[in-house]
């Protein structure tokens, strides 16, 4: 919980082309879900590499499960896409 407040301290505060974010825990099974929109990849990537995220990262990689990743672009006006629009992506096969 204390690396997902520092992540949480570094999307609020040091996350340039951040459009939003929300986080979906499940505490108890060690189940989380992030869910953002950025305003490029690059943005993106910018945020994952930069401390404490990519710290992060590094620290647990050998504690976590499969991760998986899934990324769409998206019109400003479907935004915030809903949580089960980004389960639902996230649970179909990639081609």
């Amino acid at each position: 919980m204390r690396l997902t407040r520092l992540i949480q301290s570094q999307l609020d505060n040091d996350s340039p082309g951040l459009v939003g974010y929300s986080l979906n825990a499940r505490v108890l099974t060690r189940k989380f879900w992030t869910l953002s929109a950025w305003e490029s990849r690059k943005a993106l990537v910018d945020f994952v590499m930069k401390d404490p995220h990519r710290k992060a990262m590094l620290d647990l990689r050998n504690r976590m499960g499969g991760t998986k990743f899934v990324t769409w672009s998206s019109k400003g006006s479907s935004l915030p896409p809903s949580w089960e629009e980004a389960f639902s992506r996230l649970n179909t096969p990639s081609i």
